[in-house]
């Protein structure tokens, strides 16, 4: 084969290639950018209209890249990572649940965030099929931003 010839067909794949990881990170970026605003540590301020006792403790849901994080009383009841579709209107955001009492499942839900404000509406885990809205939500909770 010509050295031409070689060094044409290695250029090509490389630019191929250049072009894939190109879009590959362009894509990550996106990802980081949809996943931003769930973030940090948000404190669980009630659940199905239901407020949180004040002596509860720590009872929140943290953020970190695409893994989450439950928190009762202090301890960590159900780990796993998350996924949104921000071009929905709620946020359509499913749990994979790795860890926990219903760890092997993906629960399907709503999310809207204003401010320092949390929205959650949540199916049942285990249950597959998405809230179509606030009211059909299993699971209802309110969040606060803590800093």
């Amino acid at each position: 084969m010509h050295k031409a010839y070689r060094f044409g067909i290695v250029f090509a794949a490389l630019v191929v290639l250049s072009g894939l990881t190109t879009s590959a990170g362009q894509a990550t970026l996106e990802i980081k950018k949809e996943l931003e605003q769930f973030q940090g540590k948000w404190a669980i301020t009630s659940i199905n209209n239901q407020e949180v006792p004040a002596g509860a403790g720590d009872f929140s849901l943290v953020f970190t890249g695409d893994k989450y994080q439950q928190i009762s009383a202090g301890v960590v009841e159900e780990e796993g990572t998350f996924k949104v579709d921000v071009s929905k209107t709620p946020i359509w955001m499913d749990l994979v649940i790795l860890k926990g009492e219903s760890a092997g499942v993906t629960q399907p839900g709503l999310a809207t965030i204003t401010g320092d404000s949390m929205i959650l509406g949540f199916a049942m885990p285990g249950n597959t099929t998405r809230p179509a809205n606030w009211d059909a939500a299993e699971i209802y909770a309110t969040l606060r931003r803590v800093k």
